[in-house]
């Protein structure tokens, strides 16, 4: 094989590669989105809003510390170390609402690490809006090399309480598309029957893109148990990184402590165009937050 035949192979497999080690990658998410399988858009949540809706914090007036771990594992399996630390601290105790968060994913040889924070504020009794911002680090383990890359990400969000029952909110998702593939323009709602069940619907696409191609919805139930634990499930197909999966999860909520696990599975469908084999992703996930 000549020299120019073996640069033009890297050439068109590079970027597939790389394209295909990141959706494999698990998201950094809190441990109530991998029960939720990531809805949320709709919800007034504190912890959530560093990397969903920045908008909800502003209807909170506490303070809050959030220590989360995780780990998964392949099927087909990926030889590396698979574990997610997530930190947020949040502060919605004045007239503004904030929060500084830390995570560090590592994952089949490749490792991210995230640098966030966020701000929101009310526009009106029931309204809101948020932006957040995060620096991201990617150290991706391609073909036996490590290749390095740093990007912004800014999300925009505004959300409205309609009533004690109604809420819905709208979220721009990466809105200086600093990373390519990772835009998205997403509308949730969240509806509850009196204060023992709720209902999430998140739906949302590249609006730069097909949209039907990349097209992503996420429903979830939460059932409240005796006063103070919730158990929570949730579906998802997202179109954009042909995947599907759900997500399971039990909290513990007291005024000041919570704890909660879950269960998130995905399945990557194979994916010829962009080299992406048939893959399951498991994760396991345990948190515990102190709010005052």
């Amino acid at each position: 094989m000549t020299f120019k035949k073996i640069i033009t192979i890297l050439i068109f497999v590079a970027p597939f590669s790389h394209h295909y080690a990141q959706n494999y990658l698990p998201k950094i998410e809190t441990n109530r989105l991998k029960s939720t399988g990531g809805a949320g858009v709709g919800s007034i949540l504190l912890e959530e809003a560093s990397t969903l809706n920045p908008a909800a914090s502003a209807f909170f007036n506490i303070g809050s510390v959030y220590l989360q771990t995780s780990s998964h594992e392949f099927d087909p399996n990926i030889d590396g170390e698979d574990s997610l630390i997530n930190f947020i601290a949040s502060d919605a105790t004045g007239p503004k609402a904030g929060s500084a968060s830390y995570s560090k994913l590592k994952s089949g040889g490749n490792t991210i690490t995230q640098y966030g924070v966020s701000f929101a504020t009310p526009i009106g009794k029931k309204s809101s809006i948020g932006i957040s911002y995060s620096r991201r680090k990617e150290e991706l383990n391609i073909n036996n090399s490590i290749m390095e890359e740093s990007y912004n990400i800014v999300n925009i969000g505004v959300l409205h309480n309609v009533s004690e029952s109604f809420s819905f909110g709208v979220v721009l998702q990466d809105a200086i598309r600093d990373k390519k593939n990772n835009s998205r323009l997403l509308i949730g709602g969240q509806y509850a029957f009196g204060s023992y069940i709720n209902f999430m619907l998140d739906i949302g696409s590249d609006y730069k893109e097909n949209l039907s191609d990349n097209f992503l919805v996420r429903s979830s139930v939460q059932v409240r148990v005796f006063n103070d634990f919730y158990i929570r499930f949730g579906v998802f197909d997202d179109g954009g990184e042909n995947s599907t999966g759900n997500g399971i999860g039990l909290a513990w909520i007291q005024p000041r402590l919570s704890f909660e696990a879950s269960i998130k599975n995905s399945d990557f469908e194979a994916n010829t165009l962009i080299n992406q084999q048939q893959t399951e992703l498991k994760e396991t996930t345990f948190s515990i937050s102190y709010r005052f």
